[in-house]
Order: structure tokens, then sequence, then C-alpha cells
């Protein structure tokens, strides 16, 4: 039987400890933190939709559309999501699949708080999804929260003008929040806070990257590039001091063929970003990045 790996309880920076669970401590030199987000149900009531590979979570959506069980959904996109691609794929599939089998008469939303979809991308990239979301007929109201859903009604603030959002079945994101280790500087949800090069402050030698900390873009192919970042200060053969951009590059699954986003990011905020028909990365993975893309691609190609 497989031994279970000890839980971290808190870190102590002064001694360069991890207390453990269990009892006991470890010894560290460098220390980087890669312990992901803690998820939670985007919205009472509604159909958390996890990741790309839950796959129950795509089908029932066509399969209840197919049977004429619901005539409209509502994709909701919270603000502590982190990343919000995997929903505006989700919904423009939905929309593909329905077309593509003859569903008529349907009424596919999206909310999301973000001032526009995919906002954090902006540009070109930005321009291109909200085209796509209005040729495959999907409402959006943006810069709005979704705050509840009872009696079919998503109540939205701010409010929508046009009316009560009145919906079949809602789908959203799930809410993220950090790991909030003892011991390691937070914000007011939990995410460990970094600085421009993954550095926790205040703590000589330790490294935080991914979805656990304050860096608002929750996305696989930045925490790699940031687990990166940390492995080359941590080998003291960094060379001079990385910028403050990191390069986020994604597919945009759509129902027909896919799109590739490249965006530059500065301080959590888009600089530029462009779209493709074709990957401008090799290998196309979805996670672009220097080397875990390409030990995807060969652990797919093995069949493992």
């Amino acid at each position: 039987m497989p031994r279970s790996s000890p839980t971290v309880a808190a870190v102590d920076g002064e001694r360069r400890e991890l207390r453990l669970a269990g009892g006991g401590a470890l010894s560290y030199d460098a220390l980087v933190v890669a312990v992901g987000a803690r998820r939670r149900a985007g919205l009472d009531g509604a159909h958390t939709f996890v990741s790309e590979d839950d796959d129950d979570g795509t089908q029932w959506i066509v399969r209840e559309l197919e049977l004429r069980q619901v005539r409209s959904i509502a994709f909701v996109v919270p603000p502590e999501s982190g990343w919000s691609l995997p929903l505006y794929e989700l919904a423009l599939m939905t929309a593909h699949h329905a077309a593509a089998r003859g569903v008529g008469d349907i009424a596919l939303t999206l909310v999301t708080h973000e001032p526009e979809p995919l906002a954090v991308v902006g540009g070109d990239a930005g321009a291109t999804l909200r085209r796509l979301l209005g040729l495959a007929d999907v409402r959006v109201l943006a810069g709005r929260r979704a705050t509840a859903w009872e009696r079919r009604t998503v109540a939205l603030d701010p409010p929508d003008p046009e009316g009560p959002l009145v919906v079949d079945r809602v789908v959203t994101l799930p809410r993220l929040s950090g790991p909030a280790i003892d011991g390691l500087p937070a914000d007011e949800h939990g995410f460990i806070e970094v600085d421009d090069h993954m550095r926790v402050p205040g703590l000589p030698g330790v490294y935080a990257v991914g979805d656990a900390t304050t860096f608002p873009i929750k996305q696989g192919g930045l925490a790699a590039q940031q687990a990166e970042l940390a492995a080359a200060l941590i080998s003291r053969h960094a060379g001079p001091e990385p910028s403050r951009w990191v390069r986020l590059r994604a597919v945009l699954l759509t129902g027909s063929r896919p799109l590739y986003l490249q965006a530059l990011i500065e301080d959590g905020r888009p600089k530029a970003s462009s779209v493709a028909e074709e990957p401008p990365w090799d290998p196309p993975q979805k996670i672009a990045a220097r080397y875990l893309a390409p030990y995807l691609a060969a652990w797919s190609d093995a069949g493992t």
C-alpha cells in the first residue's frame, strides 16, 4: 500500500522548517509552495463546472436540450473563479452542439463579473471571443454578479434593465480560495502573497506558484512559467532580473475549429493579445509551457 504524503500544517520561516500535521518537521534550504486553491460551489443550486474533463458536467446539458426538458441555460462566471475561459468554451460548444442537432428556440445567457468577456486577455483575442458569442446567439451580461438562483430566477447585481433573468438551468465555475497556510502571509481569501518574482515577502528562500498565490490569473500555463522562474532563482542562474510581464497562451474550444490565443500580461492586466487559427507554439498543447507541454505530448503519444 503506498504511503500517504505528509500534510503541512505551518511554515516556520525563522527556523526554515515545515511543521507537519501529524507531528514532526521537515527542514528546507529553499521552499516552493504549489498546493493549488480550494474549490467550492459557485452558486447555490447551480451545477458547478469543475474542468474541461468534467464529462458528465457537459453531456447532460446537450441531453436535456435535445429532450426539450430545458429551453434556457445561464452560464455564470463568479468573481473568484480565477480563469473564465472554460465556461466560455462550454457556452460556445453547447450552442454549437444544439445547432448541429437541430435544437432551436433556446436561450443561452452568459453572466460574468468581468467588464467584458475574458477581459484579462482583452485586445484581438477578447474581441474575437465576443464575436463568436454573438454569432452563437449567446447573450452576454457583463459587469454583473449572480448572487442567487431561486424559482428559476437569477438575482443579478446590478440588475438587468431588460428585466429578471429566468432560466431552467444554471452552470457556474467554482469559487476559489487560497490554502491559508499558517506562517505564510496571505490576503483575506487565503491566497499566498508573492512579489513579481513569486517570492513570498519576508521569508527568504520561500516561493509560491500557481493557483495558491495572489496572482489574479489561475491558469496552468502561467503556473508552469512561475515554477520555471522560481527554479531559476533558486539555482542562482536567473541572469538579469526577469521582466514584469508573462506570456499567456490558451486554446479556445469553440465546437468547431479551435482558436489559439496569446496575450502579454503585466501585473495581472493585459498589454496586448492576438488570436490565430493555427497553433503558434509547439507542441500545441492546451497547457503551453516549455517543459510541461512536451512532457504531456509524449505522455499522450505513449497512450498512458
